[in-house]
């Protein structure tokens, strides 16, 4: 709850990947080490409340504006609901049955954090940065708003989107 209040600056500032990318590095690290400790205060408190940060700040990120068309995007957003489900059924279901098959418990912490860190390393490739190259000044960061903002006066201009849209890396 605390990261929510300035989770919108630091993507402001930083823009949407290296957060991101960041949170998801921090989930594995968290991840991996659970069950190197043996006490459940305070290693095993100090894990999951960094666990908690780098989920929290993972789920609330918004990426899906900057992949999507405005029109589609409930659609987007529908098929994003049906992954999230599925995944929370395969989480559910096939982990408990997969973990029924390990002795050791620590390999399945181990093997969740090794795809949540791979995860993040296509984040770094897969993710792009907006950004919008300005005449008048340097390259800077803009928020998905001020992105909508330029495209609706590019619009309103008369030039058409696909042009306006290569200037946005």
């Amino acid at each position: 709850m605390v990261q929510g209040f300035v989770i919108g600056v630091v993507i402001d500032t930083f823009g949407r990947k290296k957060p991101l990318v960041f949170s998801q590095v921090e989930t594995a690290i968290a991840i991996a080490v659970i069950p190197l400790f043996k006490s459940v205060y305070p290693a095993f408190c100090i894990c999951r409340c960094v666990l908690s940060l780098g989920t929290a700040m993972s789920l609330n990120m918004p990426l899906m504006p900057d992949y999507v068309d405005k029109k589609s995007i409930g659609l987007a957003s529908a098929y994003n609901v049906i992954i999230m489900n599925l995944a929370l059924i395969f989480a559910s279901s096939g982990l408990y049955q997969i973990a029924s098959l390990i002795k050791d418990q620590k390999y399945i912490y181990f093997g969740t954090a090794s795809m949540i860190f791979l995860v993040a390393m296509y984040m770094v490739y897969g993710i792009k940065d907006v950004i919008i190259e300005d005449q008048d000044k340097d390259v800077e960061y803009q928020t998905v708003g001020e992105i909508d903002q330029i495209m609706s006066k590019v619009e309103e201009s008369g030039s058409d989107r696909a042009s306006a849209e290569n200037k946005v890396i």
